[in-house]
Protein backbone atom coordinates (compact mmCIF):
# COMPACT_ATOMS: atom_id res chain seq x y z
CA UNK A 1 0.00 0.00 0.00
CA UNK A 2 1.45 3.77 -1.17
CA UNK A 3 1.97 5.37 1.96
CA UNK A 4 -0.62 8.49 2.24
CA UNK A 5 0.02 9.72 5.67
CA UNK A 6 2.59 12.39 7.06
CA UNK A 7 3.94 9.91 10.11
CA UNK A 8 6.10 7.73 8.19
CA UNK A 9 6.40 4.87 10.45
CA UNK A 10 2.77 4.24 10.88
CA UNK A 11 1.31 1.37 9.12
CA UNK A 12 -0.55 2.65 6.55
CA UNK A 13 -2.78 -0.59 6.57
CA UNK A 14 -3.75 -0.16 10.50
CA UNK A 15 -4.36 3.14 9.81
CA UNK A 16 -7.01 1.71 6.94
CA UNK A 17 -8.35 -0.41 9.28
CA UNK A 18 -9.19 2.50 11.86
CA UNK A 19 -10.41 5.11 8.90
CA UNK A 20 -12.91 1.80 7.56
CA UNK A 21 -14.27 1.02 11.02
CA UNK A 22 -15.36 4.22 11.51
CA UNK A 23 -15.15 3.94 15.28
CA UNK A 24 -12.13 3.10 16.78
CA UNK A 25 -13.93 0.76 19.61
CA UNK A 26 -15.28 -1.02 16.41
CA UNK A 27 -11.39 -2.01 16.09
CA UNK A 28 -9.80 -4.65 17.86
CA UNK A 29 -6.23 -5.29 18.35
CA UNK A 30 -4.85 -8.63 19.45
CA UNK A 31 -1.13 -7.95 20.75
CA UNK A 32 1.00 -11.09 21.55
CA UNK A 33 4.06 -12.05 23.32
CA UNK A 34 6.01 -14.52 21.30
CA UNK A 35 7.52 -17.46 22.63
CA UNK A 36 8.62 -20.98 21.42
CA UNK A 37 6.23 -22.83 23.36
CA UNK A 38 2.68 -20.76 24.51
CA UNK A 39 2.29 -17.07 23.49
CA UNK A 40 0.45 -14.38 25.75
CA UNK A 41 -2.08 -12.81 23.75
CA UNK A 42 -4.57 -10.09 25.16
CA UNK A 43 -7.52 -8.25 23.04
CA UNK A 44 -8.54 -4.51 23.21
CA UNK A 45 -10.63 -2.09 21.49
CA UNK A 46 -9.00 0.90 19.30
CA UNK A 47 -9.37 3.22 22.38
CA UNK A 48 -7.09 0.87 24.16
CA UNK A 49 -9.84 -0.63 26.37
CA UNK A 50 -8.65 -4.19 27.50
CA UNK A 51 -12.03 -6.66 26.09
CA UNK A 52 -9.87 -10.04 26.98
CA UNK A 53 -7.30 -10.10 29.41
CA UNK A 54 -3.80 -12.03 28.36
CA UNK A 55 -4.30 -15.83 28.00
CA UNK A 56 -1.59 -18.30 26.58
CA UNK A 57 -1.64 -19.76 23.13
CA UNK A 58 0.13 -22.91 22.33
CA UNK A 59 2.77 -22.02 19.39
CA UNK A 60 0.63 -24.88 17.43
CA UNK A 61 -1.65 -25.26 15.07
CA UNK A 62 -4.14 -26.09 17.16
CA UNK A 63 -2.89 -23.02 19.06
CA UNK A 64 -3.54 -20.86 15.99
CA UNK A 65 -7.17 -22.31 15.80
CA UNK A 66 -8.00 -22.24 19.45
CA UNK A 67 -7.01 -17.75 18.95
CA UNK A 68 -8.98 -17.69 15.84
CA UNK A 69 -11.92 -19.16 17.57
CA UNK A 70 -11.51 -16.46 20.46
CA UNK A 71 -11.14 -13.81 18.29
CA UNK A 72 -14.44 -15.09 16.27
CA UNK A 73 -16.24 -15.49 19.93
CA UNK A 74 -15.20 -11.68 21.01
CA UNK A 75 -15.75 -9.97 17.92
CA UNK A 76 -20.18 -11.34 17.88
CA UNK A 77 -19.68 -10.55 21.92
CA UNK A 78 -18.35 -6.56 21.11
CA UNK A 79 -20.12 -6.42 17.93
CA UNK A 80 -16.69 -6.09 15.95
CA UNK A 81 -16.42 -7.53 12.46
CA UNK A 82 -13.57 -9.59 11.65
CA UNK A 83 -11.94 -7.43 9.15
CA UNK A 84 -11.38 -4.70 11.81
CA UNK A 85 -9.21 -7.18 13.66
CA UNK A 86 -5.83 -6.20 13.30
CA UNK A 87 -2.71 -9.13 14.93
CA UNK A 88 0.43 -7.59 16.32
CA UNK A 89 3.86 -8.35 18.41
CA UNK A 90 7.26 -7.30 18.87
CA UNK A 91 9.81 -9.16 15.81
CA UNK A 92 9.41 -12.60 16.84
CA UNK A 93 12.27 -15.61 16.31
CA UNK A 94 12.32 -17.87 13.61
CA UNK A 95 10.22 -20.10 16.47
CA UNK A 96 7.42 -17.93 16.07
CA UNK A 97 7.32 -17.86 11.49
CA UNK A 98 4.41 -20.24 10.84
CA UNK A 99 2.35 -19.08 13.63
CA UNK A 100 2.37 -15.52 12.34
CA UNK A 101 2.49 -16.22 8.84
CA UNK A 102 -1.04 -18.59 9.24
CA UNK A 103 -2.60 -15.39 10.67
CA UNK A 104 -0.86 -12.90 8.29
CA UNK A 105 -2.40 -14.69 5.60
CA UNK A 106 -6.29 -15.31 7.85
CA UNK A 107 -6.00 -11.29 7.94
CA UNK A 108 -5.12 -10.66 4.40
CA UNK A 109 -7.81 -13.17 2.99
CA UNK A 110 -10.52 -10.97 5.08
CA UNK A 111 -9.51 -7.54 3.91
CA UNK A 112 -9.78 -8.46 0.09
Amino acid sequence: MKKRNIFQNQSQEILAVFEMAGNRSKVMCVPMDYAKKDHVVMFCNGNGKIIRKPFSVKNAPEGKNFLLDQVSKSCRRHGIKPEYVFYGGEDCGSYADNFTCDLKVISTLRLT
